[in-house]
């Protein structure tokens, strides 16, 4: 395998555990429920089982991150 094939996909896979940690820190940091704490764990589960790149996982876990802070807002105001 060619030394460049290797650095890339060692870098990548940092890159993705990076995510995970950082995502799996944001959870525990700031879920006030479970049910977003089982959403990011899920999503980080199925991205690792389907191999995503980091980017598409970002991007699913921004789309839960905002679904959440805009549901707890609605709740506020209807509250």
């Amino acid at each position: 395998m060619n030394d460049n094939v290797k650095k890339t996909t060692a870098y990548r896979h940092n890159v993705q555990t990076m995510h995970a940690s950082f995502f799996c820190a944001y959870t525990v940091l700031h879920a006030k429920d479970i049910a977003m704490a089982v959403s990011f764990f899920v999503v980080l589960v199925i991205s690792a089982l389907l191999n995503l790149q980091g980017l598409i996982s970002i991007t699913i876990l921004s789309i839960i991150i905002l679904s959440e802070s805009t549901r707890k807002r609605l709740r506020q105001f209807t509250d």
